[in-house]
């Protein structure tokens, strides 16, 4: 397999960077003067703003957010894939429901990159187990499950239009969607092309999948019926993914925001194996920065360009990477004396929103099938796209943090973030890569 694909520097950083460098800064004293969703796609959009409108809080909403993007903006995430879940309670800090997908437990003794493809790309999805213990445990209690999904299966039964982006993406990737039948079923003609633009696009069996769900619970989908789809899909496609997999795939764990700071502001993201270190250091590099060096526009863009540089430079070199379980090498990577020593050396395929409500409760979350389309590969009766997040180990260094292993975490560039000020949550950050 060839080394780990080296990543541009992302949109998370770029905007907080510029946010660290800007004289215009948001006035800490007040809330949110309004509740306000940022998605995707406008359908996702209006399924959050219903949510609240009905009494749903922010961690409700954005569980029909989540629902509503797997249908409205399906390249870039969906029940197939993974989910972190980051949110800032007023006064209480920064909450992770960390939600890495797992390697398979069964694997054959060598795996290659060329058989890394189709259902063999695939690792346990962890997104329905996020957004049930979101619900479970910071949702408002005045909206069921059900009620949640319902935006999602309306979208879905009813169909989307996809706008100029979406269509592109379906364009871009046209051959691999037509080797699929399922996904060929839905997203092209009988003539294995996209649709004309202002085509709507009808999930009937997704549809059906999700009504399932909001009835029997998100614990259908690793022990229920449709579990037992998934493994009948598995074996007939050459999968690696068992029910032993699906069964013991553990309830998606609360664990701290890795949090730092930048001139004034408390920075909260995502822990390791997601990106949000990257964020940290990147930031602590700028800081170095004089506030004279960072006022003129020129000037600025260098030292913000420097300072992504040399964060992906530590990125990419697999002797740095933190491990997600040695929080004395994060403490390292992610302090200012660190940055002050590396500042004197020298493809969108992911989905992210941000929703507050009105009591200033702030939830950030990305959430991907990895690659555009995942695997490429739809369930043909379940609907729903298979992520490829085996793509993510590393195959030829065994020492690697992120090697390939049985029911092992992938590596993920996934850096959502909030920015607080006296406890209060005044900015959620993300990017689709």
């Amino acid at each position: 397999m060839p080394g780990r694909r080296t990543p541009a520097p992302s949109l998370p950083l770029l905007s907080l960077l510029a946010l660290g460098c800007s004289s215009a800064e948001p006035d800490s004293a007040a809330g949110p003067s309004s509740a306000a969703v940022a998605a995707a796609s406008p359908e996702a959009t209006d399924a959050g703003m219903r949510i609240l409108a009905a009494g749903g809080n922010a961690v409700d909403a954005a569980i029909a957010v989540s629902l509503a993007l797997g249908v409205s903006e399906p390249a870039g995430s969906g029940i197939g894939g993974q989910t972190f879940f980051l949110l800032h309670r007023p006064g209480q800090g920064a909450l992770v429901i960390h939600g890495s997908t797992l390697a398979p437990s069964f694997l054959p003794e060598e795996v290659r990159a060329e058989d890394i493809s189709g259902r063999r790309a695939t690792t346990v999805p962890s997104t329905l187990r996020v957004l049930d213990r979101a619900h479970a445990e910071f949702g408002s209690g005045r909206l069921s499950w059900a009620q949640l999904m319902a935006p999602a299966i309306e979208l879905a039964e009813e169909g989307v239009v996809p706008g100029a982006f979406r269509r592109a993406s379906m364009l871009r990737y046209v051959d691999a969607l037509a080797a699929d039948p399922g996904s060929a079923r839905v997203f092209l003609n009988g003539e294995d092309e996209v649709p004309p633009a202002g085509s709507k696009f009808t999930r009937p069996l997704l549809a059906k999948t999700l009504r399932r769900l909001a009835a029997a619970g998100a614990e259908d989908f690793y022990r229920g019926a449709i579990a037992g789809e998934i493994v009948a899909d598995m074996q007939r496609g050459g999968g690696y993914l068992q029910a032993e997999d699906l069964a013991n795939f553990p309830e998606a764990r609360l664990t701290p925001a890795l949090s730092g700071s930048y001139r004034g502001w408390q920075v909260h993201t995502l822990p390791p194996p997601a990106g949000g270190w990257v964020v940290l250091l990147a930031l602590n590099i700028l800081e170095e920065s004089s506030s004279q060096e960072l006022r003129a526009e020129d000037s600025r863009v260098i030292h913000m360009a420097e300072a992504l540089q040399l964060a992906h430079g530590m990125r990419v070199d697999a002797a740095l990477f933190p491990d997600a379980e040695d929080d004395a090498a994060l403490r390292r990577r992610t302090d200012k004396a660190t940055a002050a020593e590396i500042r004197r050396r020298g493809d969108g395929e992911t989905t992210h929103f941000c929703v507050v409500d009105q009591d200033g409760l702030m939830v950030s979350v990305t959430q991907s099938l990895n690659s555009y389309f995942g695997a490429k590969v739809m369930h043909p009766e379940l609907g729903f796209l298979y992520n490829d997040y085996m793509r993510e180990f590393e195959l030829n260094d065994p020492e690697h943090p992120y090697a390939l292993e049985a029911g092992a975490m992938p590596y993920s560039s996934m850096s959502a973030t909030i920015l607080s000020r006296d406890g209060r949550a005044e900015l959620g950050l993300g990017s689709p890569g």
